[in-house]
């Protein structure tokens, strides 16, 4: 249901030139940061590139923009941030980081997740004072 929500609001948006819709599963430990279903919205002006998944829409705004920094025939990766991640007892974690790329031939999805400095961890373990999250999956693509 949950991603027909998504695909329903990202078809009803301004016209795309692609769309990935992907479902995810986490690797390793599961922080609640990763959102188990998430598009990536491509329009013809790919400077206005977005994401949307439920995390997002529970911070607030239904789509958050997102820096295209590969593009080619072979992946397409992007970046966000999301403020306003609450975490266990409705911590705010602050500012989460974001990584995503789609391997076009296969459509394979992997998305990374970083708290940036650490100070607002919740997991049991510390990599160089940063907590990373991960998730891989597979995406459907929509032109």
């Amino acid at each position: 249901m949950i991603v027909g929500v998504l695909v329903a609001a990202l078809f009803t948006g301004a016209a795309n030139a692609e769309s990935y819709e992907c479902k995810v599963k986490i690797r390793g430990i599961d922080y609640g940061w990763i959102s188990r279903a998430l598009v990536i919205n491509i329009p013809y002006r790919l400077n206005e590139t977005s994401v949307e998944n439920t995390l997002i829409k529970a911070t607030g705004p239904t789509t958050v923009p997102a820096d295209l920094s590969m593009y080619s025939k072979q992946r397409v990766t992007v970046s966000w941030e999301l403020k306003g991640v609450l975490g266990p007892h409705g911590k705010n974690l602050g500012i989460i980081r974001y990584r995503a790329t789609v391997l076009k031939p296969s459509n394979r999805i992997s998305v990374t997740a970083l708290d940036p400095g650490g100070l607002h961890s919740i997991g049991p373990t510390m990599a160089q004072g940063r907590e990373t999250a991960s998730a891989t999956g597979k995406c459907v693509y929509h032109k």
